[in-house]
């Protein structure tokens, strides 16, 4: 029940073996009454209240956040970003309460809502880098009243280079980037039992993922924010993502 103002940026990594966990001492019970959450509050003076940079194998359990400034700007909630090369995995978010945060309506390829996933490592030249995230989880968790996305796992900087090509080739996975899945894409992703509400543009929105597992959950009221002339938004949908299994939802 503590309230903590300001920035959670944690250092490290943990292991496979041995993952870092951040959760409630009455600890990892789904379900548990918002009222026994921490809570964590940027009030907008932070780009994000949860920030993990070039991390992996971190559980964030049980857990309040909010991110509200005094008029809108670029900011996310819970924050996972990368953007050096390497396979960042094993990161897990369950029954996290993350609501109210008033970001632009303008961007959805950058941390902007919610809990996001971002990747900002480039490489145009190199048909061997490897920049991507594998097990990343988001389960039980509550969003609400957030801007412009609720949800998203994980956007690339390629992202830009991917759309060209997928172009070219009628939507079609990119046949002129090689080994483009291999690369960049997000693997063992699952979304599961999240329930969104008033999202000012998408609810959940998986990007570039390879097989990512979408299920369980419940889109109440997205996109209601939007302006006519926004980019694109949806409830609950896939964008540029490979055998994605949306069910349940």
């Amino acid at each position: 029940g503590t309230q903590y103002t300001g920035k959670f940026y944690p250092q490290g990594s943990g292991t496979k073996e041995n993952p870092i966990t951040v959760d409630i001492y009455a600890g990892n019970t789904v379900g548990q009454a918002a009222g026994d959450r921490a809570a964590i509050h940027a009030e907008g003076k932070s780009e994000s209240a949860i920030y993990l940079h070039n991390m992996q194998y971190w559980n964030i359990n049980n857990l309040e956040v909010s991110n509200k400034g005094a008029s809108r700007a670029a900011r996310v909630g819970v924050n996972i970003e990368i953007d050096k090369e390497g396979v960042y995995s094993g990161i897990h978010l369950k029954n996290l309460y993350v609501h109210d945060v008033n970001g632009t309506l303008a961007q959805k390829n950058n941390r902007n809502g919610g809990i996001y996933f971002a990747n900002f490592f480039r490489d145009d030249v190199s048909a061997s880098t490897v920049a991507r995230f594998d097990d990343i989880s988001v389960e039980n968790c509550y969003v609400k009243d957030v801007s412009r996305t609720a949800i998203s796992v994980g956007w690339t900087a390629m992202g830009p280079t991917f759309n060209t090509e997928y172009g070219k080739n009628g939507g079609a996975i990119a046949g002129n980037v090689p080994n483009l899945i291999e690369r960049y894409y997000n693997t063992n992703v699952v979304i599961r039992n999240n329930y969104v509400e008033n999202a000012g543009g998408d609810a959940i929105v998986p990007m570039y993922g390879y097989r990512p597992v979408i299920e369980y959950n419940v889109s109440n009221h997205a996109c209601e924010e939007m302006p006519g002339t926004g980019q694109y938004s949806a409830g609950i949908w896939p964008w540029r993502c490979v055998e994605a299994n949306f069910q349940f939802n």
